[in-house]
């Protein structure tokens, strides 16, 4: 290796010797083999120096150890970027696993797209014993994903990203004030104006146990998560969102529909933030007529879902939810709809209306509103381009 690595990995372990050594074989076992490794021990009381060390005195040429005091893996992240040498930068948490190809697709990626601020991948779940608990299955390009970070992080790991160094470094690099989701807050801030892409190979096993962040500290994750949402939206539309609105968008696209309950303001936000989204998207790419109907496809499948498996809900708010997704992208929705294996969806629609007088005031009502939604598109097109 030069002195000059491409990359640097940078690892932040504290009291990390029951998995540490998995993670660290992992990095040996590389085809690709122009990186460093940096270490940062954020004050562990157990002996995972000791545990480095031993690779340290094998491979002094690859692995770089350095020890503070106990501040947190925000801190040991970004003490570690600060002596890193690699143009880019990977990130392996001291518990999980790269699968030997990881850094060569991820480099060559960069290298041939440098429209491309970050690259990740899918991952494989496994447990504290190292079998298999799943795929993540969140491949996308860049417009679709930046779509996604506006609600949650759909990156979901953080494992299986490497990123361009001096573009982190220009944004300050992982944010002390959402100690427990920083990495999401900087995933929202680069893509802002910079492209993040998540491939569809699987390149890193992400191990789940008790003492992983995102299961030791779930709840807090959960409120700085909501307030990077509520930041993101904030930023994008120029205006305060009410909390629950926020929370509600963001178990929609979570998939966590029983949280979901005004389906009218949803679907109004949902539509301020689509042309907003579209208008900011115009800095970094063409914002075509096909990119605007693969996001409304996308919001559509979405309504769809809610529809599919919220089986609670009373009968007008199901259509409600029905109505929206075919209002969004009735070609999408349809496939979905003939796809279905319950029953006929004619059927069930003649047997609610034959049952429920009430049905057919509200119907007159939607009609009513499908013709002033109309008279808005056409004005939206004209003035933004297509619209809902």
């Amino acid at each position: 290796m030069g002195k000059n690595p491409k990359v640097t990995v940078i690892t932040a372990a504290y009291n990390a010797n029951q998995y540490l050594k998995d993670a660290l074989d992992s990095l040996l076992n590389q085809t690709y083999q122009n990186f460093e490794v940096v270490i940062i021990d954020d004050g562990s009381t157990d002996n995972t120096k000791e545990i480095v060390y031993e690779y340290v005195n094998k491979h002094p040429n690859l692995f770089r150890y350095y020890y503070q005091s106990n501040r947190g893996c925000v801190s040991a992240r970004n003490s570690a970027i600060k002596k890193a040498r690699g143009e880019y930068i990977a990130v392996l948490d001291a518990d999980d696993i790269y699968l030997s190809s990881k850094l060569t697709k991820q480099v060559n990626f960069l290298d041939t797209h440098p429209e491309v601020a970050l690259i990740s991948s899918d991952i494989e779940f496994i447990d504290a014993d190292g079998r298999s608990l799943g795929k993540s299955n969140r491949s996308g390009d860049a417009f679709s994903v930046a779509w996604h970070l506006l609600f949650h992080n759909f990156l979901g790991g953080h494992s299986q990203v490497l990123f361009r160094r001096d573009l982190i470094v220009k944004l300050g690099c992982y944010s002390k004030i959402y100690r427990y989701s920083s990495d999401y807050a900087l995933w929202s801030l680069l893509t802002e104006n910079h492209n993040i892409v998540i491939l569809p190979d699987v390149l890193t096993r992400y191990r789940m146990h008790s003492d992983k962040i995102s299961v030791k500290f779930r709840g807090e994750q959960s409120k700085f998560s909501h307030s990077i949402t509520t930041g993101n939206i904030k930023k994008l539309l120029g205006s305060e969102i009410q909390p629950a609105i926020v929370a509600e968008i963001r178990s929609f696209w979570l998939s966590q529909f029983v949280f979901c309950k005004n389906v009218h303001d949803l679907n109004s936000l949902l539509h301020q933030i689509y042309l907003a989204f579209l208008k900011r998207r115009t800095n970094l790419e063409t914002a075509s007529f096909r990119k605007s109907r693969q996001l409304k496809a996308l919001i559509s499948k979405q309504f769809f879902y809610w529809y599919k498996f919220s089986k609670n809900l009373k009968f007008r708010n199901k259509l409600h939810i029905l109505f929206y997704a075919f209002l969004w992208h009735k070609g999408g929705t349809m496939n979905s709809v003939l796809k279905m294996r319950s029953q006929n969806l004619a059927d069930m629609l003649f047997n609610k209306l034959r049952s429920n007088v009430y049905i057919f005031f509200w119907l007159k009502k939607i009609k009513s509103n499908i013709t002033i939604m109309m008279d808005r598109n056409r004005k939206v097109k004209s003035a933004n381009g297509p619209g809902i």
